[in-house]
């Protein structure tokens, strides 16, 4: 019964991943759909060479960012009293981060547990951390959704929104305290990362508008690229939320802003997140490979 009961499971569980993999297929299908359907009227001599240099440098910023969801999950570890140093758990996570991309989305998670099963790992400590860890970072990112509030019902101000946010924030990081100070740090870490993505977009998309984005947009974009980052971190089988994420901003952001404009934003978004995690994982890689060749006699 109980093998008949976990088979089950397995079937659903395959079932869940293959249905978010149709999902971000189709996903993607409409982003490009809407893409060629713009294709003459997205300009692209807006892509100057200092343009250019600066989505290099919000790349460098996407990969520092990338740190900071390492540095919680260090954290997680040592609440599990997984004694690893500061060092060996940022370049673990930045080696196998970029398995994000495999279709499935379980691959760098996957990764992460091997690699540290075999530096010596207990693995049904990891595989709490990797369930709280999971947690956590849901947890984090759903409190920036009543931020987008005013987008979808307008008659609530941005400063009620905040301070709605604020009450979250604080309501959140209480119940984090009486569970564990690590559980609290590691929610902190998980919000700079967040915050640190969202300003990246904000500044994207702020090159590409004529106009100045007003406080209420800034914080509506911020908030609603957090938002469709939730959305696509727990839709299953969707390799980083590759598609999802960027139909959820067209979404929630296309009634406030110039399609064009906004579709060229979420593309070099994506793009510049892709950079971020392949910086992050070239030279945790180069790192690790110098690691080893040191210690070899």
């Amino acid at each position: 019964m109980m093998r008949f009961g976990w088979a089950k499971s397995a079937r659903f569980k395959r079932a869940l991943h293959l249905l978010g993999g149709v999902i971000a297929v189709a996903s993607l299908y409409f982003v490009g759909q809407r893409l060629y359907q713009y294709r003459h009227e997205i300009d692209i001599d807006l892509l100057t060479p200092g343009f250019t240099v600066s989505l290099f440098t919000l790349i460098g910023v996407i990969g520092a960012a990338n740190v900071f969801l390492a540095l919680a999950w260090h954290t997680l570890l040592r609440r599990q009293l997984i004694n690893v140093s500061v060092r060996w758990s940022v370049l673990t996570y930045g080696v196998s981060q970029l398995a994000k991309y495999v279709p499935g989305n379980i691959a760098h998670l996957a990764g992460r547990q091997v690699l540290a099963v075999a530096a010596g790992l207990p693995g049904w400590q990891l595989a709490k951390v990797m369930a709280v860890e999971l947690v956590v970072q849901a947890v984090a990112a759903s409190v920036f959704a009543v931020l987008i509030i005013p987008v979808v019902w307008p008659g609530l101000t941005v400063w009620t929104a905040l301070l709605c946010w604020a009450a979250a924030i604080g309501g959140v990081g209480w119940v984090a305290g009486c569970l564990s100070r690590a559980i609290t740090q590691a929610l902190l870490w998980n919000w700079l990362f967040l915050l640190s993505s969202a300003s990246v977009f904000v500044v994207i998309l702020q090159s590409i508008l004529s106009e100045t984005l007003s406080f209420t947009l800034i914080v509506a974009t911020g908030s609603s690229f957090i938002v469709a980052w939730l959305i696509g971190f727990i839709t299953p089988g969707a390799p980083a939320g590759v598609g999802v994420r960027e139909v959820v901003l067209l979404a929630l952001l296309g009634s406030y802003l110039p399609e064009q404009n906004l579709l060229l934003a979420v593309v070099l978004a994506r793009l510049v997140t892709l950079g971020g995690d392949i910086i992050y994982f070239s030279i945790a890689g180069i790192a690790v490979l110098q690691q080893r060749k040191n210690a070899a006699p």
